[in-house]
């Protein structure tokens, strides 16, 4: 009985070990917004970067593109809007979709293609396959806060 006793006690403390230590690798949301590291918008619309950069929270600028109609399965359409973004200015980079919650539905609506914002963003990883049966992985952002500029 005792050694039965000694077996769950160090079960469970490399439970609570690894919840912990899973905890301790994610990120916290940061309170304000000079907490978000500034990136260039070239670093997360390339695939050479994807891996270092998701689940990082950055600030990066762009121009808005316009609003898309369905978010994707992994978010409901009646909570968020998904819009896209390209680089500003002479920046390098493609265009990327940003998730953002519905509560700033109001502000985008009021945006015009090209207009200049800042996302205030965590960075989300996602896969897709492409007709050649490749997997390939790229970045998307969840806003936290949108600047227009």
């Amino acid at each position: 009985m005792k050694l039965y006793s000694i077996f769950t006690s160090v079960c469970f403390m490399l439970f609570c070990a690894t919840i912990l230590s899973a905890c301790a690798m994610a990120p916290s949301t940061p309170k304000i917004k000079s907490e978000y590291q500034p990136v260039q918008f070239a670093k997360l619309s390339s695939s050479a970067f994807v891996l270092k950069m998701a689940h990082k929270y950055v600030k990066v600028e762009g121009k808005f593109g316009g609003t898309i109609h369905d978010p994707g399965s992994a978010y409901s359409r009646f909570k968020y809007v998904l819009f896209n973004v390209s680089p500003s200015g002479q920046a390098a980079g493609s265009a990327m979709n940003v998730i953002a919650p519905m509560s700033m539905s109001d502000m985008l609506l009021t945006l015009k293609r090209g207009d200049k914002i800042t996302i205030y963003a965590r960075t989300m990883m996602s896969a897709y396959a492409t007709n050649y049966g490749k997997t390939v992985n790229s970045l998307f952002l969840e806003a936290d806060y949108i600047d227009k500029n």
